[in-house]
Parts: C-alpha cells; structure tokens; sequence
C-alpha cells in the first residue's frame, strides 16, 4: 500500500517539474525567436560597441 502512495507523491512531482520546465522552455523559445528576428531585420541586439554593423552617431549618443 505504501508504494503506490509513495508512487503518486512521486508522480505529482513530475508533474510540477514538468510544467516549470515547460514554461522555461516556451520563454527560451520566445527570447531565441526575437534574438533570431532582430536579427534578420539587420537590428542591433546590445550596444553599438557590440554591433557588428556600424550604428549611426545618433544612436550612438542615445545610448552613451
């Protein structure tokens, strides 16, 4: 009898495991896809120091 309750404990422990791990991943996907997006669009993703491509002195004095 115990097993099967040591069972279910168990089991509800994956279960929040699961949807923690769930929530984690759909917010990693969401970051990447935005990263991968901005990318695409020729944006910078950080600072104009970081940026590969050269960023107008405009922007430049917004962020300094």
């Amino acid at each position: 009898m115990r097993k099967g309750m040591a069972f279910g404990k168990c089991r509800e422990d994956r279960m929040g495991t699961f949807i923690v791990l769930s929530i984690v991943l759909i917010l990693i996907y969401f970051a990447v896809r935005s990263v991968i997006r901005d990318k695409k669009a020729g944006k910078c993703s950080g600072g104009c120091a970081g940026c590969s491509k050269s960023c107008s002195q405009t922007q430049r004095d917004k962020t300094n």
